[in-house]
């Protein structure tokens, strides 16, 4: 999976880099149309900005995962 942030704050995700190339050009034409991009600005975009993302599971055994997270008992 790979991410990248745009300036306005706005994370893009896509399985690579062709996906995320897709991505960074309808977000910028939709929401940035002030500028239109060139190919060349948004493999730029994406060759600099982009990086890599995993998502992990968090207490896939726990039996009740918020327990662990609560205050100390006193």
């Amino acid at each position: 999976m790979r991410a990248l942030l745009c300036l306005c704050g706005l994370r893009l995700e896509a399985e690579d880099d062709r996906a995320l190339l897709a991505l960074v050009r309808d977000h910028l034409v939709r929401k940035h149309p002030t500028i239109p991009p060139t190919d060349e600005q948004v493999r730029e975009i994406v060759a600099t900005r982009a990086y890599d993302l995993e998502y992990a599971e968090v207490y896939a055994s726990a039996v009740n995962a918020d327990e662990e997270f609560g205050p100390e008992p006193y």
